[in-house]
C-alpha cells in the first residue's frame, strides 16, 4: 500500500519515510535523491532502519562537505547532520575507519568524531585521537556525554561491546563527567568486565556516587530500601543489581550478615530472610542468626519459616 503513494503527493514524504523505516530497499533511490537535496537530516535518520552501498557512498560525500567546511563553520552543518556519528558507529570497523580516516583533516575538529575515532579503537584511529587531545586548550570539551554517544544504555544501539573500546578511553578517563563514568562503570558489568572495571572505574564510580561499587555503598542502598515503608517487593531488585557487578552470592551473604549485625529492626529481619531465601543456599542460613532478635529468640519462628523454604528450593 504505502509503495503507491506518489512520493511527490502531500503524503509521499510521510509514506516513504514509513517504507523505510519498515526496512523497504527498494526506497532507497528516493531516500537517496532526498539526501542529496535539502533537509538532508531529517532523511538520514532513515539509517537506523536500513543501510546499503548507496548509503555508504552518500555518508562518504555528507562527510567530505562537513569536512570540507570553513573552520569555525562547520558548526551549523553538524548540527543539521548530527546523526552521521552515530551511523558511522554502526558501520563495520573498516568501512567506518576508512571514511574516518579519509575525512579527518576536517573531522577532528569536531568532538562528535574525535569521540567516534575513538569508539572504533583501532591503533591508528587512537594515536589520532591523541594528537588532536594533546593540541586542544579544554580537552574536556571533546569528551562531553560520551557515554551516551557510544551507544550505553540507548535502545537499539551496539553500544560498547569490546574491551580494547575501554582501554583505548584509559588515558581520558579524567576529562570524563561522573555520569559518563558511571555508565561505563556498568557497561563493564554488563560485559562481565569486571576486573578492568575494578583496577580503573571503580574508585571513579565511588567518587561520582556510583550505587553498588563496593560493600559500603551496597549497604547504603540496603539502608534505603529499609527506609521504605514497604520494602521488600524491592529487595530483589538489590540483589539482583548487586550480583550484576561481579559479587558472587558467598559475597552477598557476607554483605547481608555483616549489615543485619548493625541493624535491629525486626524489618531488617525480614529484608535478610528475603534475600537469603532468594539467592542464598542452605550453607547461607546461619547468616540469620547475627539478628539480635535471634540471639534472644523472638525472631526464631521467621528464621525456621525461612529455613524450611530454603531448604525445600536449594539442596545446596
Amino acid at each position: 500500500m504505502l509503495r503507491t503513494v506518489d512520493t511527490s503527493s502531500e503524503i509521499g514524504d510521510v509514506a516513504l519515510f514509513e517504507r523505510l523505516r519498515r526496512g523497504d530497499e527498494t526506497a532507497i533511490r528516493e531516500l537517496v535523491e532526498r539526501l542529496e537535496g535539502d533537509g538532508a537530516g531529517y532523511w538520514w535518520q532513515a539509517g537506523r532502519y536500513l543501510w546499503s552501498d548507496q548509503l555508504t557512498e552518500c555518508l562518504d560525500r555528507a562527510l567530505g562537505l562537513l569536512a570540507n567546511e570553513a573552520p569555525g563553520s562547520e558548526s551549523e552543518m553538524s548540527e543539521d547532520l548530527w546523526i552521521l556519528p552515530e551511523l558511522l558507529m554502526e558501520l563495520p570497523l573498516a568501512t567506518a575507519e576508512r571514511l574516518v580516516r579519509k575525512h579527518w583533516a576536517g573531522l577532528s575538529r569536531l568532538a562528535d568524531y574525535v569521540q567516534v575515532a575513538l569508539y572504533f579503537a583501532s591503533p591508528g584511529l587512537r594515536n589520532q585521537v591523541r594528537e588532536v587531545v594533546e593540541q586542544c586548550e579544554d580537552p574536556a570539551s571533546l569528551f562531553e556525554r560520551l557515554a551516551h554517544r557510544f551507544g550505553v544504555h540507548v535502545e537499539g544501539r551496539r553500544g560498547i561491546t569490546r574491551l580494547s573500546q575501554m582501554k583505548a578511553l584509559l588515558p581520558y578517563l579524567d576529562h570524563l563527567s561522573d555520569l559518563d563514568i558511571r555508565w561505563l562503570w556498568e557497561a563493564c558489568n554488563e560485559n562481565s568486565w569486571f576486573d578492568w572495571r575494578r583496577r580503573h572505574l571503580d574508585w571513579r564510580a565511588k567518587r561520582a556516587g556510583g550505587r553498588f561499587v563496593d560493600a559500603t555503598s551496597a549497604m547504603k542502598e540496603l539502608d534505603k530500601e529499609l527506609a521504605r515503608s514497604e520494602p521488600f517487593p524491592w529487595v530483589d531488585r538489590w540483589g539482583e543489581a548487586l550480583l550484576k557487578t561481579g559479587f558472587t552470592r558467598d559475597d552477598m551473604m557476607e554483605l547481608v550478615e555483616d549489615w543485619l549485625g548493625s541493624h535491629g529492626e525486626e524489618q531488617a529481619l525480614h529484608m535478610a530472610v528475603d534475600l537469603v531465601t532468594r539467592f542464598g543456599r542452605r550453607r547461607h542460613l546461619p547468616v540469620l542468626q547475627g539478628h539480635e532478635s535471634a540471639q534472644s529468640g523472638r525472631g526464631q519462628p521467621i528464621i525456621d519459616n525461612a529455613s524450611f523454604g530454603l531448604q525445600l528450593r536449594s539442596l545446596e
